[in-house]
């Protein structure tokens, strides 16, 4: 099966201002034409642009070759512009019409947004609303004013919704749906009263918080669900302790952020300037106390121990133990001083017996437990590099950068660490 958009053959034809859009399909590549001869009168062939993975005339004269990824609105002016007649582009909605049909428009991009499942709304201001697509399935909408109301869409995570107006537009919208969105400083102290025991529900970070020591008590004994920080911060969190599990008895106390037993996924997310502050004897500190199967990617965690202790009083900023199953990619914990212990990352740690799912991991820490451990690479505060971090980044990619005129470390716009640059 031989498939041509136009046709096997073509010989000594006019061809002017014509687009040819290859679409997907099945197995065989579309081409736009097998076997072509030019007219004598080569101003007979003009100005067809050819949107297609066939680059067999990209030298050929009178046509343009784009590839669909590499297509921009500019391409589609230019073409509009040359053609004239019904062709017209509008730059407004980067679309390009023949006539009044609107036959191809670059999608543009907005800014992401975050929505509840029980209320699941779009802000959209760029005209009245023809179509809503997520994932290719066409979805239900009511538009009042500003305000889309999206059903028969459940599925929570992200994803991006592609909105067609009636003038012709194509609106890329990148969005989460959550069980939970945080964006103030009281939805950080409250979040998990609004998830279950043991839960599975998607908790998402809508922007950066200060939370300047505002104070946060974990009420979860064990979260199975994912918190996702889409590249955003949480800052200067005072984690208070909690006696999460009876049967340890009133001495045995976490000052933890996600949970006690963690087996769910943190991602994307920079907790930075955390102080955990336990007021008991045999406290233990950390993301969690107890790490199992969980998923811990991208992240950025920094945090001390505050006030004077006596033993017993234990500060991991990653967890006391992480044991076999878990995932630990490209993520920086940093260790600040604090108090009269000493934070380490982790006490137990049973490495994945995948070790593809342990790497890139740095540790910016006095302890020097994982020095010669797969996955990790420890870097004393005082010995910290530029070059260390553009390893990190160059490994991890992603959401992470790092700023080689400022010597900023960022995830996503967030500055998470700088390095004194040398003149």
């Amino acid at each position: 099966v031989e498939a041509y958009l136009l046709a096997q053959t073509v010989s000594d034809c006019t061809l002017q201002n014509n687009i040819f859009a290859e679409l997907d399909g099945g197995n065989i590549d579309e081409k736009i034409i097998s076997s072509y001869t030019a007219p004598k009168d080569e101003t007979r062939v003009a100005n067809n642009l050819l949107i297609t993975n066939d680059i067999s005339y990209a030298e050929t004269a009178g046509f343009a070759c784009v590839l669909p990824e590499n297509l921009t609105g500019d391409t589609l002016k230019a073409f509009a512009l040359t053609a004239g007649g019904a062709w017209s582009y509008n730059d407004d909605s980067l679309a390009l019409k023949l006539g009044t049909v609107v036959l191809y428009a670059q999608p543009q991009k907005l800014n992401a947004q975050f929505a509840e499942v029980n209320a699941f709304t779009i802000t959209f201001t760029y005209g009245e609303v023809k179509k809503v697509k997520i994932g290719g399935q066409t979805v239900t909408f009511t538009q009042t004013g500003d305000t889309l109301s999206l059903s028969g869409y459940t599925t929570k995570g992200r994803a991006t919704v592609e909105i067609t107006t009636k003038e012709g537009g194509v609106y890329s919208l990148p969005f989460v749906l959550a069980d939970v969105v945080i964006d103030s400083v009281e939805d950080v102290q409250n979040w998990q009263t609004k998830v279950s025991e043991n839960g599975t529900e998607y908790v998402v970070l809508a922007k950066d918080i200060a939370c300047n020591g505002a104070a946060y008590t974990a009420t979860l004994n064990s979260f199975k669900g994912t918190f996702d920080g889409y590249n955003h911060e949480i800052s200067g969190l005072k984690i208070n302790v909690a006696n999460l599990n009876p049967g340890w008895g009133t001495n045995q106390n976490v000052a933890i952020f996600l949970s006690c037993y963690f087996s769910g996924i943190m991602q994307d997310v920079a907790l930075t300037d955390l102080t955990f502050n336990p007021t008991a004897n045999y406290s233990k500190t950390g993301i969690g106390y107890y790490m199992g199967n969980a998923t811990v990617k991208n992240c950025y965690i920094s945090g001390k121990v505050a006030g004077t202790h006596t033993a017993g009083v234990e500060a991991y900023l990653l967890a006391q133990t992480v044991t076999t199953g878990c995932v630990l990619q490209n993520n920086v914990i940093e260790e600040m001083d604090g108090g009269n212990i000493d934070e380490k990352v982790v006490s137990s740690f049973t490495a994945n017996t995948d070790t593809a799912k342990t790497s890139n991991n740095l540790l910016i820490t006095n302890d020097t437990e994982f020095a010669t451990t797969a996955g990790f690479t420890c870097v004393t505060p005082a010995n910290l590099t530029a070059d260390n971090l553009k390893t990190f980044v160059n490994a991890a990619g992603g959401a992470w950068t790092y700023d080689e005129t400022t010597g900023d470390l960022k995830l996503g716009s967030t500055v998470v660490y700088s390095v004194m640059l040398s003149d």
